[in-house]
């Protein structure tokens, strides 16, 4: 069960209003492409939440969508979280990774190699999922790792969430399908 977050925090709704989630006024919010990013004050760590609806069987979908190999190649001092939220399935980690320099995704964000903390959280509710990771900036701050956890474990699901255009478009063609075998159904090309 997840916890109230404080009343003064701020309230994000995610793609789709799949989910909403609250967060410190403190804390800055970007958002891009479906994805928040939300920045603890003083250039703490960011928590980013990507959101993705998966129609596959759920195990292996957690599973690529956690793969610390592809994330963090070289990391340390790895654990399991307690889960957090509302969720029918919530799987989370923590430890520090080697990041910067060779490994391309993080270039931009990071000049030289240095150890970093990381928590990241797989958290699911039927086909909707949240990849929710917290990475400290230069300096270890515990507190935001802490209010992190907090935000994650804000996260709620919408009880009837809306198909993505493209999975909506399957399902009506598959209804059509079933329902008028002898129509030639065929998608449109503007899905």
């Amino acid at each position: 069960m997840s916890h109230h977050p404080p009343s003064h925090w701020t309230t994000h709704s995610g793609p789709n209003s799949w989910y909403s989630v609250w967060f410190p006024p403190a804390w800055e919010l970007e958002v891009s492409e479906g994805t928040a990013g939300l920045t603890a004050p003083d250039g703490g760590g960011v928590l980013t939440l990507s959101c993705f609806w998966i129609d596959e069987p759920q195990e292996t979908a957690v599973e690529r969508i956690l793969d610390l190999d592809r994330l963090f190649p070289r990391r340390r001092h790895v654990q399991q979280l307690k889960p957090v939220g509302e969720a029918d399935c919530c799987i989370g980690y923590q430890g520090q990774a080697l990041i910067g320099g060779d490994t391309p995704w993080w270039r931009r964000l990071f000049r030289k190699k240095q150890w970093r903390h990381w928590r990241i959280w797989c958290v699911r509710r039927g086909s909707v999922y949240i990849l929710a990771l917290y990475l400290q900036s230069g300096k270890v701050d515990h507190e935001a790792e802490t209010v992190a956890g907090m935000i994650v474990d804000s996260l709620q699901f919408s009880d009837n969430p809306a198909f993505p255009p493209d999975v909506f478009a399957r399902h009506v063609l598959d209804l059509a399908r079933t329902k008028f075998p002898l129509l030639d159904c065929e998608a449109a090309p503007d899905f």
